[in-house]
């Protein structure tokens, strides 16, 4: 993941490359007679705050009396797009829903509900793999046969707030000159080129060496237990380590299951820590 510089109204530009993880919520749609509302399990924030939420709401148009009800299994603030991931999947059911009512919503009326909701909403209505760019609204899916490796997700003490992370990228940024290049798109391109083919030829090598999260750095620095978390996966086994967006989780991979699933057991009941074994999800895989 990269992080250009600031534009509009404060955004960031990105340049990342997302895959889907077979990590996820549950989100179920039932009737109601109370309009439409949305209950999670914990009820970690409250219903407005809740993207699952916010983004049917985001259409802008009147919406069926229907009751999502979201089983959390992702942890928040732990840049696995857990929320995102939980908004999109709130307007794909809700569109499927008023489509049969005979009130079909477009396209294009999903993605602008999803970039109002939030900038990783809209990779999240694509399944797969993909490129996403700009302030999140350009979403590029990338034709490509993920690898069966195992990932071992592990969040440890306090979680981090997006907004945190990115003032900590500006502020370590201008005590630098600027070193921005006109060739920095096309190695990005070149970079994802790279990736998407040793994803696709399962070349494991070439994957570890093209890891790369702008984040890392600074958040390991300012929050130092998920750089002990990043050591803790590695001195388990993990062949490569990447901080998951802007953190607090910290994704270990492993070319064997049996490795990964070692390191999950060991972590097993680890004070302050949530870990998980999953991998990537095909593009079509249930959601």
């Amino acid at each position: 993941m990269r992080v250009d510089g600031v534009g509009d109204a404060g955004l960031h530009r990105i340049h990342s490359m997302m895959a889907d993880l077979g990590l996820s919520d549950e989100i179920r749609f039932e009737d109601t007679s109370d309009g439409f509302c949305v209950e999670c399990d914990p009820p970690l924030v409250p219903e407005r705050e809740n993207l699952a939420w916010r983004a049917p709401m985001s259409l802008q148009s009147p919406l069926p009396q229907v009751r999502i009800n979201v089983l959390k299994r992702i942890p928040l603030e732990a840049g696995l797009g857990g929320g995102s991931s939980d908004a999109a999947a709130a307007l794909r059911g809700i569109a499927m829903i008023m489509e049969a009512r005979g009130e079909p919503v477009t396209p294009q009326a999903m993605l602008e509900a999803a970039s109002r909701t939030g900038a990783d909403v809209p990779a999240c209505l694509c399944e797969g793999l993909k490129v996403v760019e700009g302030y999140g609204e350009r979403v590029r899916p990338l034709d490509c046969r993920l690898p069966p490796w195992s990932i071992v997700l592990l969040r440890c003490g306090a979680g981090v707030l997006t907004a945190r992370a990115y003032a900590l990228l500006d502020d370590d940024r201008s005590r630098v000159a600027d070193s921005s290049n006109p060739a920095d798109v096309a190695r990005d391109d070149e970079a994802i080129e790279g990736m998407r083919h040793a994803l696709d030829s399962c070349d494991f090598s070439q994957f570890r060496s093209l890891l790369h999260n702008d984040f890392t750095d600074v958040v390991e620095r300012a929050y130092p237990h998920i750089a002990r978390a990043r050591r803790r996966l590695e001195g388990l086994g993990a062949q490569a380590t990447l901080l998951c967006g802007s953190g607090s989780c910290v994704a270990g991979f492993y070319e064997r299951t049996a490795g990964a699933s070692a390191a999950v057991q060991a972590l097993a009941g680890a004070s302050g820590c949530w870990s998980a074994l999953t991998a990537f999800a095909p593009a079509g895989a249930a959601v």
